[in-house]
């Protein structure tokens, strides 16, 4: 079993490119005037759409088994969604876009070679499979959910244990709302698509409809469901967990900053805190951290996978389909996930990566048994599903800054959703959303 790439890996990596190197060094002037290129000096083009600490590290992990060079171009969601053409390879991205990607046509379907079971392999849970398809057809290979986990410090750990739901909880670790007021939040500062996520997986342990028809919108008429009252009570427990502390600059990073950055603030709390974070979405150092808890709110909560964790596609624009497809298949590997998770934010390991008694892998057990949940919810998926975050995100900041009260501002944010749907077209979109929810077939 791999170790890890900072070691076992990277010195492996780094032998082979420095052998390899020094015994064909010799011969390439030689070798280029006889031969015609080979395949591998045109490198394919990757694109990552996430957070990656050293791309030459994820090049060199590949290069130990392939001749094939790689262009690695990283960009934040923004930029993705920005360009005209998705002028690569292979592309990895955040799985709440796959519905985006193949309205623009900028993906291919899988070949049957990647999509049948691989038999060397574990089955992957439900939640994976399920977000690496829509409309029946597999378009993906997954390389982690991200299904958000309450975790809780260390002063809170016993008392923890006697709440079964969210009101139980905060009682018993005295955590109050406060008395509404304005605060300034500094919006450079949050992470939209992590308290969009948090919203969401706190709905999930509200709602007690069935996921099979979805659980943001109507169905029938597409209209939103954000001023029903699961939804009203998400944004009052969002609410109070952005004023743990007395001070709300650092109070608001529990619920507006990302998994690892939530994670370290809690560690940092000696009084009983609480915040979610998504597993899959922690860098390496906020794997380490140790003497925090993870626990379901409540026991019997099925989670929600809010499609931040990544995905890696074929690009409509492949103009190596062959070695992109080897590509794929070593992504898909549970060796190069484990290595590639401690580069990558948002590509799981399927083993510990800091010890399988570290809070991180405690965290990562519950994720992994609501991932096999089938029933577990995996909206917006849909086409225009950032805009509809993005939207919420807005809504959500006006709440937790005290701007307006949580009935405004929801309402405001369902108006917004309207709109958005009406742009593209209330029929084809209810459309839509029966095929990233499994309901319609291509």
């Amino acid at each position: 079993m791999l170790k890890t790439l900072s070691t076992y890996s990277l010195s492996i990596v780094l032998m082979w490119t420095f052998v390899g190197c020094e015994s064909t060094s010799n011969n390439s002037a030689e070798r280029s005037k006889t031969s015609p290129p080979a395949t591998s000096v045109v490198p394919l083009r990757l694109w990552i759409v996430g957070q990656v600490s050293d791309p030459s590290l994820v090049e060199r992990a590949w290069l130990t088994g392939s001749d094939q060079k790689l262009e690695i171009r990283i960009l934040t969601v923004e930029e993705y969604l920005s360009e005209k053409v998705c002028n690569c390879d292979v592309t990895i991205f955040p799985s709440r876009l796959l519905g985006e990607m193949i309205d623009r046509k900028w993906l291919t379907k899988l070949p049957g070679s990647l999509t049948a079971p691989d038999q060397n392999a574990p089955q992957i849970p439900a939640a994976w499979a399920r977000q690496a398809s829509y409309g029946g057809d597999v378009w993906a290979v997954s390389l982690g959910a991200s299904i958000p986990v309450t975790i809780v410090n260390e002063s809170a750990a016993e008392a923890a244990s006697k709440g079964t739901d969210w009101d139980s909880l905060l009682k018993s670790l005295a955590i109050e709302p406060t008395k509404s007021s304005t605060q300034k939040i500094d919006l450079a500062t949050v992470n939209r698509a992590a308290l969009v996520d948090r919203f969401l997986a706190i709905v999930g342990s509200l709602t007690q409809r069935s996921p099979d028809y979805g659980l943001l919108f109507d169905l029938q008429k597409m209209k939103p469901r954000l001023t029903d009252p699961e939804f009203v009570r998400a944004a009052e427990l969002l609410l109070t967990l952005s004023q743990q502390t007395s001070d709300p600059e650092t109070a608001i990073q529990s619920v507006a900053s990302d998994s690892s950055q939530a994670w370290s603030w809690l560690n940092a709390q000696t009084k009983p805190a609480l915040t979610i974070v998504s597993p899959a979405l922690l860098n390496v150092s906020a794997t380490k951290i140790t003497g925090c808890k993870s626990i379901r709110v409540p026991a019997q909560s099925i989670g929600w996978n809010t499609g931040s964790g990544l995905i890696a596609s074929l690009s409509a624009s492949c103009r190596q389909s062959s070695r992109a497809t080897e590509l794929l298949h070593w992504l898909r590997q549970s060796e190069t996930r484990h290595s590639l998770s401690l580069l990558i934010v948002g590509i799981e390991s399927g083993s510990p990566t800091a010890g399988g008694n570290s809070s991180a892998w405690q965290a990562r057990n519950i994720a992994t048994e609501q991932a096999a949940n089938s029933k577990i919810p995996g909206e917006l998926r849909l086409p225009r599903a950032e805009e509809y975050r993005s939207a919420l995100s807005d809504s959500l900041i006006t709440i937790m800054s005290g701007e307006k009260p949580i009935a405004e501002a929801l309402s405001e944010a369902s108006a917004a959703w309207q709109v958005i749907t009406d742009a593209r077209g209330r029929e084809l979109q209810r459309h839509d959303y029966e095929q990233s929810l499994g309901l319609t077939l291509n």
